[in-house]
């Protein structure tokens, strides 16, 4: 496995990174869509939870290996990985919030780290464990959304 950095952890970094970014002076884009995307991001995020929870298999990002069950109904019908997705969708909102208009970079960094990182050897490792029903899951659902 090649998992590095905990997606909570970049999370946090990235969350950090935004906040010291310059803020943008021109153009603000309205506080609602700020809340807008933290309530998808907070929606999506759970619904990845609980159906990982209702299917009695591991949460934690940092041990695929415990996955007892590959999970593909509920939210997971949608997008492979929503959890990520939600706290991509997090990002965004708090970008907004700030008027961190370079932001787009952190976030377009985020979801390329975790990609290579996080994602990619995870499902490396589905791929071993499940094998066609994965490959035939992925064909039928996006990575990300």
């Amino acid at each position: 496995m090649e998992l590095k950095l905990p997606p909570p952890l970049l999370f946090a970094f990235c969350l950090l990174l935004i906040y010291l970014l310059p803020r943008g002076e021109h153009y603000p884009l309205p506080q609602w869509l700020s809340i807008l995307f933290a309530g998808v991001g907070i929606a999506v995020s759970m619904a990845g939870l609980y159906a990982l929870q209702q299917a009695k298999t591991t949460i934690s990002p940092l041990a695929p290996q415990q996955s007892s069950l590959l999970v593909t109904s509920g939210i997971y019908r949608f997008s492979r990985n929503p959890m990520y997705l939600g706290l991509m969708f997090l990002l965004i909102a708090w970008a907004i919030w700030l008027n961190r208009y370079l932001a787009s970079l952190v976030i377009i960094g985020f979801v390329c780290y975790l990609n290579r990182f996080q994602i990619k050897p995870e499902e490396q490792y589905l791929q071993q464990k499940f094998g066609e029903r994965f490959t035939q899951y992925c064909q039928q659902v996006r990575r990300w959304l």
